[in-house]
Order: structure tokens, then C-alpha cells, then sequence
């Protein structure tokens, strides 16, 4: 299993669901097949981007934790179809780009911004609904600036209470 995904971005997305993942993602992740999936966490829809093998053991591994895969088990298939049904494959263009579903965009309450935050094993997508939840958290864009210090600074500006951002020449 893939570890060190680390760090957040606030990145652009285009009008044909294009997004670039951000450098500190893309040297780990653009070696692989990637799954997008459908999740929600604390009440918060979301979308996670696996490799592939590493969501394959993921679900392995929740099976496990139940005694093993049974068949005959309504909630083990049901609990499959949701694991199936929920991800995607996607890969990465040659500008480092995935494209994410007007379905899988509108389930994350993605517009214009995708607020990308690395849980170690994946990587987590938010749209403008996690604004709330997310203000405070400072926010890099896919150079590692921090977002507010940047031109573009439209990445940061949906959150309600702008980060605290210093300079370190100031110090």
C-alpha cells in the first residue's frame, strides 16, 4: 500500500471536468491506475483517489474484518455492488489531468476549485461544500504556495474565512 500522500492544493477545474493533480500527489500517483470513488466522511461528500491496487486491498480488507467474502451474505453483496458502483477508473493525461464526471463533480459539490487534502493511503476531493469545514486550513496550490499569496487567488476565495498566510521574508 502507497503511503505519504501528504498536503493539500486548491487547483482549478475545467469547464470538461479537467483537473491537474497537484505535484506532490502526481510523483506518487502517475505510475498507476487510479480509482475515483464516491465517499462521504462525518456527513461530508466527498470523492477519493486511489490506486487502484490500493483500493482493491482496501475492500479486501473490509471483507476480511467481516469473516470473509460470503455469498450467501445480503450485506456483503450489497456492500460490494456499493464498492463497484461507487469508484471509477481514471487515469492521468499527458498534462497530468483527470477528468471527473459531471455525476462524480456534482455528488462532491465540485464547481470551479478542487480542494485536494492527501490522507496518506489516498487523496481526498472536495468541491465548494466543504468550505465550511475546511476554513482555517491553509491551503497550497500545485506549486506548494500557499493559495492566498498567489494572483490566482480565486482558489481561496469561496472559503468564508480567508487563511492566515505569512511571508517568510517577513520573519
Amino acid at each position: 500500500m502507497i503511503s505519504g500522500l501528504r498536503g493539500t492544493s486548491v487547483n482549478p477545474i475545467d469547464t470538461k471536468g479537467r483537473v491537474s493533480l497537484p505535484t506532490n500527489f502526481r510523483k506518487k500517483l502517475e505510475e498507476s491506475e487510479l480509482s475515483l470513488v464516491k465517499w462521504i466522511d462525518n456527513g461530508m461528500p466527498q470523492l477519493r483517489l486511489y490506486r487502484s491496487e490500493d483500493y482493491d486491498e482496501f475492500i479486501d480488507k473490509w471483507f476480511e474484518e467481516q469473516g470473509g467474502r460470503k455469498v450467501s451474505n445480503l450485506e456483503h453483496e450489497r456492500m460490494g455492488l456499493q464498492f463497484e458502483f461507487s469508484s471509477v477508473m481514471v487515469s492521468l493525461d499527458s498534462s497530468h489531468r483527470i477528468r471527473i464526471s459531471q455525476k462524480m463533480r456534482d455528488y462532491a459539490g465540485i464547481t470551479d476549485h478542487v480542494i485536494f487534502i492527501g490522507g496518506r493511503s489516498f487523496v481526498s476531493l472536495f468541491g465548494d461544500a466543504a468550505s465550511e469545514i475546511l476554513s482555517g486550513v491553509q491551503l497550497y496550490d500545485e506549486d506548494g504556495q500557499p493559495a492566498a499569496q498567489k494572483a490566482n487567488q480565486k482558489a481561496a476565495q469561496f472559503l468564508p474565512v480567508q487563511p492566515q498566510v505569512s511571508d517568510p521574508d517577513d520573519e
